[in-house]
């Protein structure tokens, strides 16, 4: 990237632009304490956001680079080191300079700046790994279906740091270019769930102490952001020495550095990790970066490098999803990407990356090219992607047919719609990216899904969820967070809400207050507050390819992989469709045995009223124990 036309990447002028469009900053604000336990000085997260427009944040950047040429900048009067401004809300607020540090994240420079994007991409050397760069899985999908995952600019001052997190929680990799400035970094190996638990309660802990790891009461590095932690009480300390020491017995295989001025850093699908803007202040010897920040002050000063403080830390970063080069590397990177989402869906969290969707893209250019390909190195290449992606398209494929015959077998009534949305001219857009996630368990609704028929008609909008949630009766009737502004009825009510519940004693919160004509649903004709059921109306869609289509696109992809499936394929497919499985099906499956083994206990003669107790309470004992048994972490050493 030196060859980045400095004219054009100018900080001073990039701010001015974004204050010129009206952009908003998102910052964080860091205070200075000192930690009296180590009697070192560290600074801390705080619970508050400065509502600051960009104008006020650019004010804000120049009186601290003129703070920051005094010598001793703590010896200045108050009046000097305190900046005052109002902020959105039209209150006024202040800011110590020099024990305040605001920390600059998620600036999209592309809206005001976009012919430094086109430099930037220009002169990258890795532009292959920018979203939707040639190494990225999401090349094969239109840009209209792809989440906006940057680049974007991050701007502080030395000593602000991040918390102990997996970005995309765990399914997408990032890029981190530092411009300015050095970042300290920890990071893991990719570690399965239960050994990604362990470690977090290793490195995110709030005690001084080296031994005595408790994880953090409140704190979840695994489905969390960065900078979301609110309790500056107990604010998870940076790792220690003795912590990284556990970590590397476990074979965790934890990386402790710096990373310098124009150097680059890939980090991979579900690698926990943190960032520290290095500082001058001393840490204490139990600090995991205590030598590395030690050796570097030394180092710069031999160098004669000026004062890392007279200049800001920034940095670009960006979310992509790795490919990978070999088919056995792509199998691990789509298998582990895979994984993550489904345990994500399962706690309620959002997957950032496009996964699946992806895939089946990527398999339906990849047969093209492998049958029409006019050179032998297209069609050897197609190949090569198709073994790589075959084991998770055969695993999907797998448990979108389960949904759909557990769905055919149940009572539960739903329309069909045969054409895919991304063949029907209609008002569905299989390409687009909103609506295609389960408005319930945050699932990333690649094909098959249902759709609410009484949002789409009585409020114009998408009510999509998941068969899994559909199937197990989670159709989101008490869903109120999604609902259209209503001014005429002032209840909860269908038309404004997703949401059904018929009251049984026929009685209506509104009364006899407002007239029927306002409350009567259009669709049914009921009143919108007590007996509509248009909501409880759903239709099964299918975003890309129908049965038909996704079994012939199976069929394609098989023969063309033949003979030569790489290696681990089937435990690929083994592992996916367990961690896909939801949990109520196998409660089910438990239940079924457990009343099938009380009914042969019930026909047994010559047992007596006593042995059939028995067999019973070891029956219910036996599910409870297996459901124990399948939710316990396991730590060993992987």
């Amino acid at each position: 990237v030196s060859e980045l036309m400095q004219q054009i990447f100018d900080f001073d002028m990039m701010l001015t632009t974004a204050a010129n469009h009206n952009q908003t900053p998102n910052l964080r604000i860091f205070r200075r304490e000192k930690n009296h336990t180590k009697r070192k000085w560290e600074f801390i997260e705080k619970n508050k956001r400065p509502l600051m427009d960009m104008t006020t944040y650019q004010q804000y950047v120049r009186m601290k680079k003129e703070l920051m040429q005094e010598s001793n900048p703590a010896s200045m009067d108050e009046e000097k080191r305190i900046f005052r401004f109002i902020d959105r809300a039209g209150e006024e607020q202040e800011l110590d300079l020099v024990n305040e540090v605001l920390y600059l994240i998620d600036f999209d420079f592309r809206v005001s700046e976009p012919e430094i994007m086109a430099d930037f991409s220009r002169a990258f050397q890795l532009r292959d790994t920018l979203p939707g760069g040639r190494k990225c899985l999401m090349s094969k999908v239109p840009a209209s279906a792809r989440p906006d995952l940057g680049p974007l600019f991050f701007i502080t001052e030395p000593g602000p740091s991040t918390l102990i997190h997996q970005d995309g929680n765990g399914t997408v990799d990032s890029g981190h270019l530092c411009i300015e400035g050095n970042n300290e970094v920890i990071i893991l190996r990719r570690l399965p769930e239960g050994h990604k638990r362990q470690a977090a309660s290793l490195l995110a802990t709030c005690n001084d102490e080296n031994t005595g790891f408790d994880p953090l009461p409140g704190f979840d590095p695994l489905r969390g952001e960065p900078h979301d932690f609110a309790n500056n009480d107990q604010r998870p300390r940076w790792p220690t020495n003795e912590a990284v020491r556990k970590c590397r017995e476990l074979n965790y295989c934890p990386s402790v550095f710096i990373l310098k001025s124009y150097q680059f850093m890939h980090i991979g699908k579900g690698r926990l990790h943190a960032f520290r803007k290095m500082s001058s202040d001393a840490l204490p010897p139990s600090d995991c970066h205590f030598k590395a920040r030690r050796n570097r002050l030394k180092m710069m000063k031999e160098l004669g490098e000026h004062s890392f403080e007279n200049f800001l830390c920034k940095s670009i970063a960006w979310d992509w999803i790795f490919t990978g080069h070999t088919s056995e590397g792509i199998n691990q990177e789509l298998m582990s990407a895979i994984e993550c989402s489904y345990i994500n869906s399962k706690h309620g969290a959002s997957s950032l990356a496009i996964t699946e969707f992806s895939i089946i893209n990527a398999a339906l250019s990849s047969v093209a090219r492998a049958t029409k390909a006019k050179h032998n190195a297209s069609r050897d290449a197609a190949k090569h992607i198709l073994r790589g992606i075959w084991p998770s398209l055969q695993a999907m494929h797998t448990l979108e047919s389960h949904r759909l015959d557990d769905l055919s077998k149940s009572e539960k009534a739903i329309d069909k719609c045969e054409i895919p949305d991304c063949q029907d001219d209609g008002e569905h857009d299989g390409y687009g990216l909103d609506g295609f996630s389960c408005m319930l368990c945050k699932r990333e609704l690649s094909n098959a899904y249902a759709h609410c028929n009484g949002c789409e008609k009585l409020m114009g909008k998408d009510f999509n969820i998941c068969l899994d949630c559909f199937l197990c009766n989670k159709t989101g009737r008490d869903h109120h967070m999604f609902r259209s502004k209503n001014a005429v009825i002032p209840v909860t009510n269908s038309l404004s809400w997703h949401i059904w519940s018929p009251r049984l004693d026929g009685s209506c919160p509104l009364g006899g207050d407002v007239n029927m004509k306002i409350r009567k649903c259009p669709e049914c004709g009921q009143c919108a507050c007590c007996c509509c059921k248009c909501h409880s109306s759903f239709s099964l869609r299918f975003r890309i390819l129908n049965p038909v289509q996704m079994e012939k696109l199976i069929s394609d992809v098989t023969s063309l992989v033949g003979d030569c499936p790489i290696r681990y394929a089937d435990e690929t497919m083994e592992h996916l469709e367990a961690a896909g499985k939801p949990e109520w099906r196998n409660s089910k499956k438990e239940e079924a045995a457990v009343k099938s083994e009380m009914t042969s206990s019930s026909d047994d003669d010559g047992d007596g009223d006593e042995p059939k107790k028995s067999k019973k309470r070891k029956a219910i004992c036996r599910i409870s124990t297996s459901r124990r048994r399948s939710s316990r972490l396991t730590l060993t050493t992987p």
